[in-house]
């Protein structure tokens, strides 16, 4: 298992995509990290409550309540607020940044065919929980 060993906490992949869901969630436990999905909104508070997961990554574009707003409530509210919040989306760059700015992300990642970067930020964040809070940024 090698460096994947030192991994601590889980990954709540929230998408609206099924298939988008499923894949990274894939990609990620194949690197052996402990992942769970959630395809909605609604209910998402409570499952972060009942999960903790060490990060929350976050489409932005979905029905009913957008991720924007859901970071934000998750920001609001203190027992939930110790996870980190990565948006992931398939807006331009440069507005995904200003939106993770606004809500109180710790980053932002592109959605697209380099998974690369979503594996490096992952890792990252979850060998050193002390990591800077705005280190997730496209390195794409």
């Amino acid at each position: 298992m090698g460096d994947e060993a030192q991994l601590k906490g889980t990954v709540l992949v929230v998408d609206d995509q099924p298939l988008v869901a499923r894949m990274v969630a894939r990609l990620l436990r194949l690197r052996g990290i402990d992942c769970e999905t959630h395809l909605r909104a609604f209910g998402l508070l409570n499952r972060i409550a009942d999960l903790k997961p060490a990060l929350v990554l976050l489409d932005v574009e979905m029905p009913g309540i957008d991720g924007s707003s859901l970071a934000a409530l998750i920001r609001q509210d203190p027992a939930l607020s110790g996870c980190r919040i990565v948006l992931h989306s398939g807006l331009p760059e440069a507005e995904l940044a200003r939106i993770a700015s606004s809500c109180g992300a710790d980053g932002y990642l592109p959605k697209g065919p380099a998974m690369v970067g979503l594996l490096r930020t992952v890792t990252q964040w979850l060998r050193d929980p002390s990591a800077s809070r705005h280190a997730a940024r496209s390195n794409l």
